[in-house]
């Protein structure tokens, strides 16, 4: 009976141990699952924001220079409009929209390379 109850207890110690490795083993691999998720949205954020930033600067850049504008324009058929991208965060964006509501829509076009704002 004592040998009985002494071969048990081997198994259930044997048992708890492999359950706690398995737990343990468990763990590790969702902590380092949920790191890795939160890094590769890091760098798919970061890298989706450096484009951004690049392609502002790129056409910031064409219409800050009238020449590579009128290139531009030439290349693509039509005319451009002179859109500046600002810095502003969005909610600045969206308090100037609801300003803007009761204001009359404005006409833009460009004469000869020159926007103008007809109201």
């Amino acid at each position: 009976m004592l040998e009985r109850t002494f071969a048990l207890e081997a198994e259930f110690s044997r048992t708890h141990k492999e359950f706690v490795r398995s737990a343990n083993s468990i763990l590790l691999n969702y902590t380092l699952f949920v790191f890795l998720a939160l890094l590769v949205t890091k760098r798919v954020h970061s890298s989706r924001l450096l484009r951004r930033r690049l392609k502002r600067k790129i056409i910031n850049a064409v219409y800050g220079n009238s020449a590579i504008r009128k290139q531009v324009e030439l290349d693509i058929g039509q005319s451009i409009e002179h859109v500046a991208f600002s810095q502003r965060s969005n909610c600045e964006k969206r308090n100037t929209l609801n300003q803007d509501k009761d204001l009359k829509p404005a006409k833009h076009i460009v004469y000869e390379g020159v926007p103008f704002q007809v109201v």
